[in-house]
């Protein structure tokens, strides 16, 4: 949509284990400065690598990660499971990240599910919901809730209900000084 800075790019060959190919995208990460990435699939940006081998995957991950805290960048990485339903690969890829979300449909189901596997920072996630494909001027999905037990009241996170409550005791402070305040606690990125 003209007016919003979406761009993306398709596997050309980009690999996170080629330092030229990295420096490159540093690059045009650092020319665009995009806000958020998604990584559709790891094994994509790493071809040909043994996703088991820690000593190939982690540098690779470790590149993905450097790369959002030196451009304040939100990523998604999307790795698909195993045939037992678990991640495959080493256990460097759920080392790396803040959070792993398993996600789930039973062939020929409606029903998707999503599970926290690992969350740094916040609270588990767990809720299902179906997809249903609607007719709009151009043919889109939803998701639409499938039984989620509702919250009630506000959800924070143990962050959240950390800033929260120091927002209340010092309500002239900033930003800056609440990541200085709960440095110990939590990133300067999860505040």
């Amino acid at each position: 949509r003209p007016g919003i800075p979406l761009y993306w790019s398709t596997y050309g060959g980009f690999s996170l284990l080629n330092p030229v190919d990295i420096v490159a995208m540093h690059a045009v990460i650092e020319k665009l400065r995009p806000v958020y990435t998604v990584v559709d699939a790891l094994m994509e940006v790493v071809p040909g690598a043994d996703e088991n081998s820690t000593e190939l995957m982690g540098p690779a991950l470790r590149t993905l990660l450097a790369w959002t805290r030196e451009f304040d960048l939100g990523s998604d990485l999307i790795h698909h499971h195993n045939k037992r339903g678990g991640y495959r690969g080493t256990s460097a890829i759920k080392g790396v990240v803040d959070q792993m979300v398993n996600i789930s449909k039973e062939h020929g189901q409606a029903l998707i599910r999503a599970e926290s596997e690992k969350n740094r920072d916040g609270e588990d996630i767990r809720l299902s919901a179906t997809l249903e494909v609607v007719d709009l001027p151009h043919r889109m999905a939803r998701l639409v809730d499938a039984g989620t037990p509702a919250r009630t009241g506000p959800h924070l996170t143990p962050c959240q209900a950390w800033i929260k409550d120091y927002i209340e005791s010092s309500s002239r402070a900033t930003i800056a000084e609440i990541q200085a305040a709960g440095a110990e606690r939590y990133s300067a990125r999860t505040i």
